[in-house]
């Protein structure tokens, strides 16, 4: 039932991630920090999805996961620069 729910929440944290992107990405204006955000907004969509499709300690969810951090702290880094 646990792992139910598991899949079904990071499902849905997907869809919402994925449609927080697109949202933003379709706002104005299109500065550096806007981009930067949508980037790891969509990154952290396919995270979600890879949790949701696969097992969660598999080598492409470590992967995805890394690649969400790294586009978060360089979303955040934007942000302290201007």
């Amino acid at each position: 039932m646990i792992a139910v729910l598991g899949l079904w929440s990071h499902a849905l944290a997907a869809a919402l991630f994925g449609a927080l992107a697109i949202w933003q990405a379709q706002r104005e204006p299109h500065d550096a920090r806007t981009r930067a955000m949508v980037v790891a907004l969509a990154i952290t969509a396919l995270f979600s999805l890879s949790v949701a499709l696969s097992n969660p300690h598999s080598a492409v969810v470590q992967a995805t996961d890394h690649v969400r951090n790294l586009a978060w702290l360089a979303f955040m880094y934007m942000i302290w620069q201007q």
